[in-house]
């Protein structure tokens, strides 16, 4: 990314609590090329195949999903969507997210799915 032009953050650990990412400025407002480059580059060390079955073998079963399943519900409940339960989908709940964007009620769902998503889900979220 940086012989493409961008400046790159340190890589630090993601709000999952397993895996890793960087931040990447540059670039104008709303310009996609950004994460076009990022794919690329990604694309070289096979990285969304080895991040896909890294998250999958770290996604929650048994009583520590159930533990941390009433954490996400919590957080979803305390960013604004309440009535979040074991039977809805994860893509059913980002939607409920995304159908808020622009406020700052988005953020915080996004936040809380960042956080949870990829434990309670696995990759597929």
């Amino acid at each position: 990314m940086i012989r493409e032009g961008y400046e790159v953050g340190p890589v630090e650990m993601r709000p999952d609590g397993i895996s890793y990412g960087f931040a990447v400025t540059g670039g104008a407002p709303g310009d996609m090329s950004a994460h076009d480059d990022r794919l690329a580059c990604e694309a070289n060390f096979n990285l969304p195949q080895a991040e896909v079955a890294y998250v999958n073998q770290h996604t929650l079963t048994g009583a520590e999903r159930e533990r941390t399943f009433a954490e996400f519900v919590a957080c979803m409940d305390e960013a604004g969507f309440p009535g979040v339960t074991s039977s809805d989908t994860i893509q059913g709940i980002n939607e409920r997210v995304v159908a808020t964007q622009g406020s700052a009620k988005f953020d915080e769902g996004v936040i809380c799915l960042d956080q949870y998503g990829g434990r309670l889900y696995g990759a597929n979220r």
